[in-house]
């Protein structure tokens, strides 16, 4: 799974009002992929769920990220400080190097959202469309990489695709239809 929606919360409360913003609250999520606010204590909004997937897209695009790989600390709270520290000194340019221009321009436009902004959802989605065409890849013929019998397009996909054993397919049982 991808996107793993185990710590969603609402972010408007029960008279349809974005909820308030605090600080001196626990980290929540993967040090790797979480915002600088989520570092920072801050409460979470839209802003933070979309640096997050920023991460997780340039992750998957480029196989590392640039506070992967610190020496290790006895305390945890250090390295998530350090990681924090790494993640606000990263330029956009910088995290996304050799990614089409548009990745850098969405973590611009989602760093400059406040918190109870809503984000401009279509126009980001469109940001990614252009990139997607930008690459070459066509969204019209409906065929996507899953569907398809192929070799993995990164290094990482590779090598995790090495470590799966190959799983037989199995028959699936028939339904009866009701009558």
């Amino acid at each position: 799974m991808l996107i793993d929606l185990g710590f969603c919360k609402k972010f408007v409360d029960e008279e349809n009002r974005h909820i308030a913003f605090r600080r001196g609250k626990p980290i929540t999520g993967t040090a790797r992929y979480i915002s600088v606010n989520n570092h920072a204590g801050c409460e979470l909004s839209r802003r933070d769920d979309l640096e997050a997937l920023l991460y997780m897209i340039v992750f998957l695009h480029k196989g590392t990220l640039p506070w992967q790989g610190l020496p290790p600390t006895a305390d945890v709270r250090e390295r998530y400080r350090q990681v924090a520290q790494i993640k606000a000194d990263t330029a956009a340019a910088v995290l996304c190097s050799s990614m089409p221009p548009q990745y850098a321009a969405f973590h611009g436009a989602v760093k400059r959202l406040a918190f109870e902004e809503r984000p401009p959802y279509e126009d980001l989605r469109a940001t990614f469309y252009q990139a997607l065409l930008q690459m070459g890849v066509s969204m019209a013929d409906m065929k996507y990489d899953w569907n398809e019998a192929q070799e993995p397009k990164s290094e990482v996909l590779a090598a995790l695709a090495a470590q799966q054993p190959q799983q037989q397919q199995q028959p699936q049982p028939q339904l009866q239809q009701q009558q």
